[in-house]
């Protein structure tokens, strides 16, 4: 893929969000293996959306994302700190319902 057109689509998925109302329904495949992703994966831009818009929706938490994707909380937070503008964002959305920023594991 374009690289141009993958960083297009994390701006993306990192900047629009569409909050899931009903978090514990939510289950997606994850997209990477044994709790790892790499930022160059065609899939990740859709995987940031996805989990962002959950994390949105638990009001900052990310343990939902976690069990959405299957993964644990910690993997989830690996991955979140794998990308900065990931992780900038989830700190937002945590600061802004009045949560503690997460710190890198």
């Amino acid at each position: 893929m374009n690289l141009a057109l993958h960083r297009l689509k994390t701006k993306i998925a990192v900047e629009v969000r569409y909050p899931y109302e009903t978090v514990e329904e939510v289950k997606f495949k994850f997209p990477g293996t044994k709790g790892r992703l790499s930022t160059t994966n065609k899939a990740f831009p859709l995987f940031v959306a996805q989990t962002l818009d959950i994390i949105a929706g638990a009001k900052g938490q990310v343990k939902p994302a976690a069990d959405a994707f299957g993964v644990t909380s910690s993997a989830m937070v690996r991955l979140l700190f794998s990308e900065k503008s990931v992780v900038t964002s989830v700190q937002k959305i945590r600061e802004a319902n009045g949560l503690r920023p997460l710190k890198s594991r």
